[in-house]
């Protein structure tokens, strides 16, 4: 499963507030462009459901839109700061889970996120579970960015 890693400079419990706020989780899909965002907050599990344009690969576009629905629905346990995922994209036979850990490091903390994906299609399955892990990071590491540019902001 690929890790991703973000060494943030604000200690762990402003980390963690900040990413479990409904609004600056709104803020930043917003921010990101994506559109008809809902944002809900059930006590510690955060979903949020948008309209996200994706880049497609050559190979998939007849199969896929390049628009669809994604929801990532994110279970917390606020004692341990630590999460489990799922991001769904309906209509696309691709699931991304994992965790998230938010590690008090010095000053600052580390968040980790261990994450898979898969494709139930035959054929090109594992090419497309390539191309999403790598979209799959891509994307945590601008949101994980984009968090750090609002913290540093706050």
């Amino acid at each position: 499963m690929p890790i991703v890693r973000f060494a943030f400079k604000q200690p762990a419990e402003a980390v963690y507030r900040f990413v479990t706020d409904p609004e600056a989780v709104r803020s930043r899909s917003v921010s990101f462009g994506e559109r008809d965002v809902r944002v809900e907050k059930r006590g510690d599990t955060l979903t949020n459901t948008r309209l996200v344009e994706a880049e497609i690969p050559a190979f998939a576009k007849k199969l896929f839109s390049p628009t669809n629905t994604v929801t990532d629905t994110k279970v917390w346990d606020p004692s341990k700061r630590t999460a489990r995922f799922e991001v769904d994209v309906k209509g696309v036979p691709i699931k991304v889970s994992g965790t998230i850990a938010i590690v008090q490091s010095g000053a600052g903390c580390d968040y980790v996120v261990d994450y898979k994906v898969t494709c139930k299609v035959p054929l090109i399955g594992g090419k497309l579970e390539s191309f999403a892990s790598a979209s799959t990071e891509k994307g945590i590491r601008q949101e994980l960015e984009y968090n750090q540019r609002q913290l540093d902001q706050s």
